[in-house]
């Protein structure tokens, strides 16, 4: 069966439309960027929100890349945001918390501290509360007991005051911190005694 001439027309028009409208077919795909700046920005929105879609961006990503991210994120937010101040400096401890630094409790204590400190301002119990329990658990993991405590203590505390249903995963955190900030005193006891 030979193509008839009709239907060879239509081939070389469709091959002509596809050639001269190639770059409707090569849009890049918008930067998620400016999604996720809004979303650590926004007030009424959930305490952690945007953080899974920012991991998950960062799954696989060397540390050039990540920093980068977090470059371009900064550079997109206001830099007065406290949402976002609150919520960008958790994130970014807890990626900073799977790379061995010297330095790396002292950088993770003073994000937290930024976050907290960001939060407050906000006066939003619930966003205080979340962030409070991010620190203490960076805290914890990061050896430095003490500030740990301090910071589960607190989010329970305004978690009953807010009559916010506390996870059993957080219980289990405090329960640890708690526990573990036990022995450190009565190691310190046993070493003053000797």
């Amino acid at each position: 069966m030979r193509p008839t001439a009709t239907s060879q027309l239509h081939l070389l028009l469709l091959f002509v439309i596809l050639q001269t409208n190639y770059f409707s077919f090569s849009q890049a795909t918008p930067s998620p960027i400016a999604d996720w700046a809004k979303k650590l920005s926004e007030k009424k929105a959930p305490v952690a929100t945007g953080t899974s879609e920012i991991f998950t961006a960062l799954a696989g990503k060397d540390s050039s890349e990540g920093a980068a991210l977090f470059g371009q994120l900064e550079k997109k937010s206001s830099s007065s945001d406290k949402y976002f101040i609150a919520r960008f400096a958790i994130i970014k401890a807890w990626w900073l918390h799977n790379y061995r630094r010297k330095d790396m409790k002292v950088l993770l204590k003073n994000l937290a501290n930024k976050a907290l400190i960001a939060a407050y301002e906000t006066n939003n119990d619930s966003l205080i509360s979340y962030v409070s329990w991010q620190s203490g658990s960076l805290m914890y993991y990061s050896g430095q007991i003490e500030l740990a405590s301090m910071y589960c203590i607190n989010a329970a505390e305004i978690d009953e005051k807010i009559n916010r249903r506390t996870t059993n995963g957080q219980y289990g955190l405090l329960e640890s911190v708690l526990y573990t900030s036990r022995d450190m005193k009565d190691v310190s006891i046993m070493r003053r005694k000797q």
